[in-house]
Formats: C-alpha cells, sequence, structure tokens
C-alpha cells in the first residue's frame, strides 16, 4: 500500500495501510529524520485503500482514501484529525449518499469534494459533516464541475458550461439546426468562486477555448496561490489567481503542469504533480518513463516556476514514492527509505 507524506502545522504526517485491506496507520515527525507511530484506523472495507493525500483545513486534517476500479481509482475513504495523531473515519454514506467521488482537496478555510459526473460538489470544515452545494443556482446553468479545493480566499471550483446554441461538427462550430444534427455540444472552461461554500459567483477566464469536449482541474499552489488547468488533445491552457475571482492566464510556453498520474508522483516523461505546504510549492516531474531515472523539481515564484539544481543522493522515479514540503526541505519516502533535500547555502 501507498505512503503519502504532508507537511501540516509544525510536523509533518505520514499516512498509508497495512495487516491487509482495512487498517489505516499514521507516522509523525518534526524534522522528517526521525518519526513516531501514531494510531491506526481499521476500516469496513473490501477492497485495498491507497492514502494518496492529507489536506491542512481549518479545524484538523483530513486523508483521503483511494481504491483501485476497472482501470480507474476514486475515493473510497476519509480520515479526519485533529492532530495528527489520533485518526477517525468518516461514514462515507452518511456524508455523500451513493454518490461516487472523484476528488477531494482542500485548504485553510475546508475542503472540497466532487463526484464522478461532475453533477455533484460537497464542502466541509472539519471533513466529518459535508454541506452539499447547490448547483441548480443560476450561477452553475449548463455546468460540469471536474475538480475543486480552497485556499486562504476561499472555495473554488473548476469545471466547464454549456456553449447555448452552438454545436461542433468536425471540430467547427456550426448552426445547430443543420441537418443532420452535430454534436456534441461545444463547451467553454470555467470558474466558480465562494467565500463560505454556500454563495457561489461565476469568475471569467480571459482567452478559454470553446471546444467539443474540456477537462479542468484546479490546485493550490500555494495558500494564497491558485492555478487552473484546460487540458484538450494535449493542448494546455492555464490561468493563476490569488482570489479565486480574477484569473490570468500564464504565458506560453506552460511549464506548470497539473497532476496527471495515476501511477505515482513525476513517475512519467510528461507526469507531475505539485505540492504545498501553504508557504512553499515544489513541482516534481519525471524526465522519462523508466523506473531509476531522475526526477526534476522546480518551485513556484510569483513570476512562474524556477527550476532547482540537484546534487547528492537523490530520489529517482519509482510509483511507490510519495513527497512532502516543509520549512526543512523537501522529503521523499520510498519503500522505508527517506531522503531529505535541504536549500543550498548558496
Amino acid at each position: 500500500m501507498g505512503i503519502s507524506i504532508q507537511f501540516v502545522w509544525d510536523h509533518y504526517v505520514g499516512a498509508g495501510s497495512k495487516g491487509g485491506l482495512n487498517t489505516a496507520t499514521t507516522t509523525y515527525s518534526a524534522d522528517g529524520v526521525h518519526w513516531h507511530a501514531g494510531t491506526g484506523v481499521t476500516q469496513e472495507t473490501n477492497d485495498p485503500l491507497d492514502i494518496r493525500g492529507v489536506f491542512e483545513g481549518p479545524d484538523g486534517l483530513l486523508a483521503v482514501e483511494e481504491a483501485d476500479h476497472c482501470g480507474g481509482s476514486w475515493v473510497e475513504g476519509l480520515l479526519t484529525s485533529s492532530d495528527g495523531v489520533t485518526w477517525q473515519a468518516v461514514d462515507m454514506r452518511k456524508a455523500f449518499g451513493n454518490a461516487v467521488i472523484w476528488n477531494v482537496s482542500g485548504g485553510s478555510p475546508g475542503f472540497v469534494a466532487t463526484d464522478t459526473v461532475g453533477q455533484a460538489v460537497w464542502t466541509s470544515r472539519d471533513g466529518q459533516n459535508w454541506q452539499s452545494v447547490k448547483l441548480d443556482s443560476p450561477a452553475f446553468a449548463s455546468s460540469r464541475i471536474d475538480d475543486g479545493t480552497a485556499f486562504s480566499a476561499g472555495y473554488v471550483l473548476a469545471g466547464s458550461t454549456e456553449l447555448t446554441g452552438a454545436r461542433s461538427c468536425g471540430g467547427g462550430i456550426v448552426d445547430p439546426s443543420a441537418s443532420p444534427t452535430p454534436t456534441p455540444p461545444l463547451r467553454v472552461p470555467a470558474v466558480w468562486w465562494s467565500s463560505n461554500g454556500a454563495d457561489w459567483v461565476k469568475a471569467e477566464l480571459p482567452g478559454a477555448k470553446v471546444e467539443p469536449w474540456i477537462q479542468m482541474s484546479v490546485q493550490r499552489l500555494d495558500d494564497h496561490t491558485l492555478a487552473a488547468f484546460d487540458y484538450y488533445d494535449d493542448a494546455q491552457h492555464v490561468w493563476v489567481s490569488n482570489d479565486g475571482r480574477t484569473w490570468k492566464p500564464l504565458a506560453q510556453p506552460v511549464t506548470l503542469l497539473p497532476f496527471i498520474s495515476d501511477s505515482g508522483c513525476g513517475m512519467g516523461e510528461h507526469d507531475s504533480c505539485f505540492k504545498t505546504d501553504g508557504q512553499h510549492g515544489i513541482q516534481i516531474q519525471g524526465l522519462d518513463g523508466r523506473d531509476g531515472s531522475p526526477i526534476s523539481m522546480s518551485t513556484w515564484t510569483d513570476g512562474g516556476l524556477v527550476a532547482l539544481t540537484q546534487s547528492g543522493d537523490q530520489p529517482r522515479q519509482d510509483p511507490g514514492t510519495d513527497w512532502a514540503v516543509g520549512p526543512t526541505g523537501v522529503v521523499a519516502t520510498y519503500l522505508g527509505r527517506i531522503w531529505i533535500g535541504l536549500p543550498s547555502s548558496d
């Protein structure tokens, strides 16, 4: 089973699974070197669960558990903690009913969960009690929600809206009265912002391209900066925002990448992930698809990404490696080994 690590409050927290299918275990460390065992949580499940992320909210931590099904994965369990040591399982049926949860993320104001078909969203302050977002309000007309997160300025959702009266045929926009009827309807990328998770406004994405198929994602670069991604047929458009309402596109070529790997962090030639403790942000990216090959790292600044020069015994590409960013530096773990990347004194 995998281990996910994250820097929260004043220490690193690691969460993983062992002892069969249904026991989640945690560890914690103040420096990334000396680790202490937390309290295990036993859950009722028929599937092996992998903890893929730990998020810090206003009232505690939320660990996200996934299970693999039919070549994909989705959220099967959540764990909450007020101290990073003792954890409680979330009643998924009570929180989300029969919905299949695709993504869970969060930041300083709370957490966001989205379903697999883009038609349901929930928010929570503590990770145990979830409230459904009313997607039938005018702000969400003809919308599909792909992703969501939270940061210092509030909650943000990313998705798309149908462009009324326009459909696609061979990549072109045509009159919907044409015969035979062209399909599918065209869509445009969109984001929505809320200060409280209940009242939402739609924000404009300058230069957003109309496409027959759109898949959006949104992620924290730190607790004051978000990036929204639209990727279609290998083309990628990226916008950044400090308030969730005003967005600006990143200049081409875009080097900031969304987390697109199902096998781990930075494990393929184009796979990447972004890790943040709320203050620092690091993009980890695979240089090619071979296990044991180098990893590149870049740090986020207001002007964009800056490549980091690495030396010493560096972690390599492997599907089981996970990463965390904190004041000590970058911590990587794999099969009981731990690497700590310290900032240069130069």
